[in-house]
């Protein structure tokens, strides 16, 4: 039984169409046909595995080889759309290393590139939309957000209430914090409720990780589903002080989205340590 794979390139990307079955019995043609694949000169190689159902263990040689071929003229490999039966499989056989899953085109773009930086404009971005959309809407507090800048570890920026939220995947780990002083979410507050409150009390508290929370459900939406990131689902902490400070347990510093409204300035810290 003849394999048929049909493949193109764009963008950068070499797409691999994968057949219903890869079956490694006739040797040697899927052999020249991974060897095909060898010379096209795209650095990201992505095993489209839509419609593949059985992969075959006698075709993992093939795979393997070409992986390691591909790796030494600094190429990758990744597989997309695979099936729950087929990763298990491969998870089972310890093959994740060959056959890569990545969720999209992007994800695979970003484990190509390790030196490029998580946190870029396209990760700053959904938060800062999302924390304008959420204000607008839900505490109808118009707002505009500043420039974006590294915060020293001796700044400190004066809040009373924050809420925290760790962020987690399979690249990094890190926290996203929205911060403000007392007096600029009470006002929030009173546009979200129309009530006037002059002390921030648990009901309050239960607000600012709920704005948070909706805020970063968004941006995760936004990341996941169209940038290739896999953050996972978290709970908000909140915290209340006077002069309460954030100390990071990291040596990297946070970036700090710094935002102006109607209500007053109050700013989001997003804190990323690669794994």
């Amino acid at each position: 039984m003849s394999i048929e794979f049909n493949s193109l390139e764009k963008d950068g990307f070499h797409v691999i169409k994968a057949p219903n079955t890869i079956d490694g019995r006739d040797a040697s043609v899927l052999e020249a046909t991974v060897k095909s694949w060898l010379v096209v000169p795209a650095m990201i190689h992505i095993l489209d595995c839509k419609d593949l159902a059985d992969l075959k263990p006698n075709a993992y040689r093939f795979f393997v080889l070409f992986n390691q071929a591909l790796k030494s003229n600094n190429k990758s490999f990744y597989c997309l759309n695979l099936n729950i039966k087929v990763l298990n499989q491969i998870r089972q056989d310890g093959l994740t290393s060959v056959f890569v899953p990545v969720s999209s085109l992007e994800e695979a773009k970003r484990r190509a590139s390790p030196n490029r930086p998580v946190v870029d404009v396209a990760f700053i971005n959904p938060f800062i939309s999302a924390t304008r959309k959420v204000l607008e809407t839900q505490a109808q507090t118009p707002l505009s957000p500043g420039k974006a800048y590294l915060r020293k570890h001796s700044e400190r920026i004066p809040m009373e209430i924050a809420g925290v939220i760790s962020l987690t995947c399979s690249e990094f780990s890190g926290s996203i914090t929205i911060c403000f002083r007392a007096e600029v979410f009470l006002k929030i507050y009173e546009n979200m409720v129309g009530e006037q409150h002059h002390e921030i009390t648990p009901e309050i508290e239960d607000a600012a990780g709920e704005l948070l929370n909706i805020i970063f459900g968004q941006a995760k939406t936004v990341l996941n589903d169209q940038k290739g990131y896999t953050l996972e689902k978290a709970i908000p902490t909140v915290l209340v002080g006077e002069k309460l400070k954030l100390h990071h347990q990291s040596r990297n510093p946070a970036i700090v989205l710094p935002f102006e409204s109607s209500a007053g300035a109050f700013h989001i810290e997003i804190l990323i340590d690669q794994n």
